[in-house]
């Protein structure tokens, strides 16, 4: 009996500094959490932030999801700052993690916006979006029990937002496509899953298979990486609602493979007749504009560098739209501030790969480039440091070596700077 006493008081004693640990991770999110949203308030309405600040002396770290939402459903300020960038200034095709961390300390300038310092209406409405998915997590984060360490509930395992999933409604099954999904291994569960599929790839512009699932499983209580996410791709693709593809990666030892989802033109068509306006997704951006479809290993890298990144706290907007330059791969945005990077697969030597580096220089005063091993991220930074040009650079190999269910903002996302 004496042993088991004692090991009934270590098990709660770890129980208990479990949820301490839990309880100081939650507060630490919220404060992240209300840092940033007081920065994107900044952006979208700086002159009534700064009123609102006044006629609460208590400040922001008060103020209750109901707050922020009353806050941000006023309309934006028509007129930015030139000299601001970021968040306010990402168009449609930008993705964003609920959480951040601070950037690396190099000069970052600033992007421009539509050209003439003001909101278009497709960054407006992105805007809006990322603002939903982070007061949705303050809230979540506000619910949650803040007690002094006597509360013995299990802690939670969930790494990533299930925000976006938050009310979402199972649509009817459209008679059209009734008998082709009874033919296709159709249930409720299987139709519940798949159209939670098809509303992130429509609201949130994403298509790897392993980033859906990241917000599925836990919303429905599942295991990581499951058939139960799966096999609704599948049957979705048979009935023409997903193209559904693996894309592979292979360079020397390393090699990768990714299955991606996108809407098909009677997809996009169903999303749009539940309320879903479609994003121009990832997988959709690169094959639009960057022969997505012919260098399919390259896309793989992009939308892989992508999700890692929005893992690690980063928005991400692909073949992002510039002025009087060459697109680079895609942009990562945090905490106002935009790194334009270059996603390269080889160390090709030479004048134009050169040249490559020196745009990227000449556009925000520094390379930022994601190889696909440490060995080709070498040479590209020796090229680079030949040429006495500094900057910051990563590998998907390193980056693939934090597991992605695993990932939290606090992962690196850069792995070297050089000089």
């Amino acid at each position: 009996m004496g042993q088991w006493n004692h090991i009934h008081k270590r098990s709660l004693s770890d129980l208990l500094e479990a949820e301490r640990e839990r309880l100081a991770h939650l507060e630490r999110d919220r404060s992240e959490l209300v840092d940033l949203l007081a920065d994107l308030a900044q952006r979208h309405n700086g002159p009534r932030l700064e009123e609102q600040r006044r006629k609460s002396p208590s400040g922001l770290e008060f103020w209750t999801a109901s707050d922020w939402r009353a806050f941000f459903s006023n309309p934006p300020a028509e007129k930015h700052n030139s000299s601001q960038s970021g968040w306010a200034q990402v168009s449609s095709k930008a993705k964003v993690s609920s959480k951040a961390k601070e950037a690396p300390k190099l000069k970052l300038k600033p992007r421009p916006g539509n050209g003439n310092g003001t909101l278009d209406q497709r960054q407006a409405a992105v805007l809006q979006r990322q603002i939903k998915a982070l007061t949705n997590k303050v809230a979540d984060l506000q619910q949650k029990p803040m007690d002094d360490g006597t509360n013995t509930s299990k802690m939670s395992k969930t790494t990533h937002d299930t925000g976006p999933l938050d009310g979402f409604k199972v649509p009817r099954v459209p008679l059209k496509h009734k008998q082709a999904l009874d033919n296709n291994g159709f249930t409720k569960l299987v139709w519940r899953r798949g159209t939670m599929q098809m509303y992130l790839i429509a609201t949130l512009g994403i298509n790897a298979h392993l980033e859906l699932d990241s917000f599925i499983a836990p919303f429905e209580k599942l295991s990581f990486r499951t058939n139960s996410t799966k096999k609704p791709l599948k049957m979705l693709s048979k009935v023409g609602l997903l193209h559904v593809d693996t894309l592979a990666l292979q360079k020397g030892e390393f090699r990768f493979m990714l299955k991606a989802a996108r809407l098909t033109s009677e997809g996009r068509g169903l999303c749009k007749s539940l309320g879903w306006e479609p994003l121009e997704s990832d997988w959709d951006r690169l094959i639009n504009q960057h022969q997505g479809k012919a260098q399919e290993a390259h896309t793989l890298a992009v939308i892989y560098f992508a999700m890692m990144a929005r893992a690690r706290g980063w928005a991400t907007e692909i073949v992002p739209d510039t002025k009087g330059s060459a697109a680079p791969d895609l942009s990562v945005i945090k905490n106002g501030k935009t790194i334009q990077v270059e996603v390269e697969l080889g160390a090709r030597a030479g004048q134009k790969q050169t040249k490559k580096w020196h745009n990227q220089v000449k556009a925000q005063g520094y390379v930022a480039v994601c190889a696909p091993t440490l060995k080709v991220r070498k040479r590209i930074t020796a090229d680079c440091k030949l040429a006495k040009l500094h900057g910051i650079a990563t590998d998907l190999h390193s980056l693939q070596e934090v597991k992605y269910h695993s990932t939290t903002p606090d992962d690196d996302l850069w792995v070297e700077e050089f000089r």
